[in-house]
């Protein structure tokens, strides 16, 4: 039983643990990051396959031509977002992966490890749309 009576508890602490009642730091921002960039990959890799497969049941050409009229219209914006999305999502992805080997849990390792995650993915999505624009691979 309670030691003290309900009316007397210390009502000014939340009931379970909930996201917004820690303060947001760099580990739990790049934490639910990684989460959402795999979700609109996914679900990029969704639309696209589901639009390659309606390809295939004939006049559908017009959904062909509607889907590139918008990503003409929004390609630099959509590049950029798509590449940045990918590569971070890499780069967190191998953190995870030395995480994975046992390397990397003190807070200075952890905190390093984001910082580089971070700038790999800035060097590696500017040298994607490098490659892209400026060389001609698209």
């Amino acid at each position: 039983t309670c030691a003290l009576p309900i009316s007397k508890m210390n009502n000014t602490r939340p009931l379970s643990p909930f996201l917004f009642s820690f303060r947001m730091h760099m580990l739990m921002l790049m934490s639910i990051s990684h989460r959402i960039t795999g979700i609109i990959i996914t679900s990029l890799f969704i639309i696209l396959v589901a639009c390659s497969h309606l390809s295939y049941l004939g006049d559908s050409w017009f959904l062909w031509y509607s889907l590139g009229k918008i990503v003409n219209l929004l390609n630099p914006l959509i590049l950029l977002a798509v590449t940045g999305f990918t590569m971070y999502h890499f780069w967190n992805g191998i953190r995870h992966l030395i995480w994975n080997l046992g390397w990397g849990f003190q807070l200075n390792q952890a905190y390093t490890t984001g910082y580089l995650v971070l700038a790999l993915t800035a060097l590696s999505t500017g040298a994607c749309l490098f490659l892209v624009y400026f060389m001609g691979f698209l």
